[in-house]
């Protein structure tokens, strides 16, 4: 069997807004058009309403959406419901949280949350001007670490290549040789310029020498990028993990596929109906 997991989150691991297409940023490398991709759920009834629904097709959701002017999931509401689906349902449950404060970081971590998904980003540039944050670079480390802190079972950095130049990215992975993760996630911007792909294989290896975790290559990166370098990295094992790649390039092998998101750790990958019936797709 091959090392590497490919992972096909889709129907079994739904990306649920709580925002619908609405998000109070607007950054500008996607302007609410990856919200319109999620289901939305409309209040913490809907939400409850769809769990109860569809628990039996589902391994678990990433509960997101769009960010408030403070750059975070306006998630207050919901805390009640994600308590009492998480003591009633037997269900991974991650979250994109953004830049929440400490009181907000504790709720969450009481329920019983089990992945916070975090977008690392340490460059004065793209906080500023791209997303459209008043924050600094020491803003997003040091809320990172508190999430870290608070006793979730993953905390998992998003990294998106292609944002800005690319030094920052060099400066984060060594900064993450400093502290203790499961697993970094690399994206590559969907609009990035196809210069900065090639820049990302670079990044990957850097990273696959440099830090000692699970590498995974995330849902978010162009078709073209799949076309092009999926084969490169998967043969060269720059990752340990992969999201959707395209069919050619695992039809041939003798790949599990894992009907969930990839920041799941290893943990929570045992359980019944994660595994696809199919070994590719």
């Amino acid at each position: 069997m091959n090392e590497i997991q490919v992972f096909r989150p889709g129907f079994k691991y739904p990306s649920i807004s709580i925002t619908g297409d609405k998000c109070w940023l607007q950054c500008s490398y996607c302007r609410g058009r990856f919200l319109k991709t999620m289901i939305y759920v409309d209040n913490p009834n809907d939400l409850k309403d769809f769990v109860e629904r569809m628990y039996n097709n589902i391994n678990g959701f990433l509960l997101s959406g769009g960010f408030n002017k403070d750059g975070y999931l306006p998630i207050e509401d919901y805390l009640i419901v994600l308590s009492e689906i998480k003591e009633k349902y037997d269900l991974s449950i991650s979250v994109h949280p953004g830049l929440m404060n400490s009181n907000l970081i504790e709720r969450l971590s009481e329920i019983g949350i089990d992945v916070i998904d975090y977008e690392l980003i340490t460059d004065e540039y793209v906080i500023r001007y791209l997303k459209n944050l008043v924050k600094t670079p020491r803003d997003f480390i040091e809320i990172y670490e508190r999430y870290i802190e608070s006793g979730f079972k993953a905390v998992v950095p998003h990294i998106p290549i292609g944002l800005g130049k690319v030094d920052w990215v060099y400066d984060v992975i060594d900064y993450l040789t400093t502290t203790k993760q499961d697993n970094v996630v690399f994206l590559i911007a969907m609009d990035s310029d196809p210069a900065i792909w090639r820049d990302s294989l670079n990044i990957l290896r850097i990273a696959r020498n440099k830090l000692n975790n699970l590498i995974s290559l995330g849902c978010m990166r162009p078709f073209e990028y799949k076309r092009r370098y999926d084969k490169l990295i998967i043969n060269n094992y720059l990752v340990d993990r992969i999201v959707n790649p395209i069919r050619e390039v695992i039809s041939k092998g003798n790949y599990i596929v894992y009907e969930t998101c990839c920041s799941l750790p290893n943990s929570l990958l045992n359980r019944p109906g994660m595994v696809s019936n199919q070994l590719f797709y």
